[in-house]
């Protein structure tokens, strides 16, 4: 009994020590693309950053790698720290004429440091990130990639430094040249039809601004170009075709873009549903919030750029815009209808966003649908307000004719008033 017992508690402790070892990734000829996430990826905090590779490869560091725990992907948790991560992988028969890839997505990662085996058994570094100039990238491409050397069959260790000084998603990717080319070809139209869609939205107001002179418009037109620098700034299209030789404007150009998106959100929000004649304290608050967020923006650009990363900020300036909306809209001014529902549509994208960051919904939506909701719901956004404005115009046009109408009316009796008063004038005198 003792030896079976023994022999159980031996099993046992193969098996726990089994499901808590890294799980290695199998790739062959086959695989085109793989996710890293949960138990394929390890890590460990550097607090000083003072450990090299030799170290972290060693024997005694073998254990302190530790798993994820909680979402799908890891986090530079402490923004002061180095953080090393290591993906095993099982190469087998791949093809001798394929390059493959190692790839990060979070644009805003600042420094990634790869330590790739080669066919030696060596690792050669290689660095990249959005602290250096775009031209020493590997690819002329906003994600971060690093290629595989040795593709031999075997098993490899794959080691990454990271450093940065906004918390990011550490999502890496495994891929092979041929799809890397075609997800990168995808992706850029995608990126060309929501820019596109963002330049003819504000062609279009922007004619109608000169033609009509309504301050609407050109505030429309103001938020709807943050929205695009904003989105060109997190996707990294704005450091590659921007400012690829000024990488420090990485760390402020994602919070002047924010910035700039509650700014003019609210202006065009106290413009288009008349705020000012509406809300009377709504219209306080809001000024009061534009000052204060002004002040917040200028602190940050000039002393502590660090306070960029607390996005959750722009939450209080769309907040009050879109209970603005919802209290004009239930007194009783329809074109706030559209105005609510577009930023009911952004709500539901921040959402989404914010799950997929932290990995609550990668298994409900998805990962692609998850990481482009924003862009989406910043579409429908712009249709929906671009409906309110033609709501507003529609309504006030009709307002004007019914005025038109009203003081035709008025001119018609007065006429009618004359003519009956000079008739009168003629009779007296005919009488006399």
């Amino acid at each position: 009994m003792q030896k079976k017992g023994l022999l159980f508690f031996l099993l046992f402790w193969l098996v726990a020590l089994q499901l808590h070892a890294q799980q290695p990734v199998s790739v062959d000829e086959r695989t085109s693309e793989h996710v890293f996430t949960h138990r394929e990826v390890q890590w460990l905090e550097d607090k000083n950053g003072a450990f090299n590779i030799d170290e972290i490869r060693s024997a005694g560091f073998e254990n302190k790698f530790k798993d994820i725990k909680g979402g799908v992907y890891p986090k530079n948790y402490n923004n002061h720290s180095v953080y090393w991560y290591r993906i095993k992988i099982n190469l087998s028969d791949l093809p001798k004429n394929k390059v493959s890839l190692i790839e990060f997505f979070d644009q805003t990662t600042d420094d990634i440091t790869a330590f790739i085996p080669d066919t030696t058994g060596k690792y050669i570094q290689a660095r990249s990130g959005a602290a250096f100039n775009f031209s020493q990238r590997l690819f002329k491409h906003k994600n971060f990639e690093f290629k595989v050397l040795d593709r031999s069959n075997g098993s490899y260790t794959y080691y990454f430094r990271l450093r940065s000084k906004e918390q990011v998603n550490v999502i890496i990717v495994y891929r092979t040249i041929d799809y890397f080319i075609h997800y990168a070809l995808t992706e850029y139209l995608s990126y060309g039809i929501f820019y596109g869609m963002i330049l003819i939205f504000c062609l279009h107001n922007l004619l109608m601004f000169i033609a009509v002179r309504r301050l609407q418009y050109l505030f429309y037109v103001l938020y709807i170009l943050s929205v695009g620098f904003y989105e060109m700034s997190v996707d990294g299209i704005a450091f590659q075709y921007l400012w690829p030789g000024s990488p420090n404007w990485n760390e402020y150009a994602y919070g002047t873009a924010l910035f700039l998106v509650s700014i003019f959100a609210l202006e065009f929000t106290k413009e288009l549903l008349q705020v000012k004649t509406r809300a009377r304290r709504l219209y306080k608050l809001i000024n009061t919030v534009l000052i204060l967020r002004t002040v917040y923006f200028l602190y940050c650009f000039f002393f502590n750029k660090n306070l960029f990363i607390l996005k959750f900020v722009e939450f209080i300036p769309l907040t009050i815009a879109f209970c603005t909306g919802y209290w004009i809209w239930s007194r009783g001014f329809k074109p706030a209808r559209f105005f609510v529902l577009g930023y009911t549509f952004l709500f539901l994208g921040f959402i989404i966003k914010a799950a997929t960051v932290l990995g609550l919904n990668y298994a409900v939506i998805g990962r692609i649908f998850g990481h482009y909701s924003l862009s989406i719901s910043f579409i429908l956004e712009m249709v929906f307000l671009s409906f309110s404005i033609s709501d507003q115009v529609r309504l006030l046009r009709k307002e004007k004719d019914a005025a038109q109408e009203e003081t035709i009316h008025q001119l018609a009796i007065n006429a009618e008033l004359k003519d009956s008063i000079n008739r009168e004038i003629e009779e007296q005198v005919s009488i006399r």
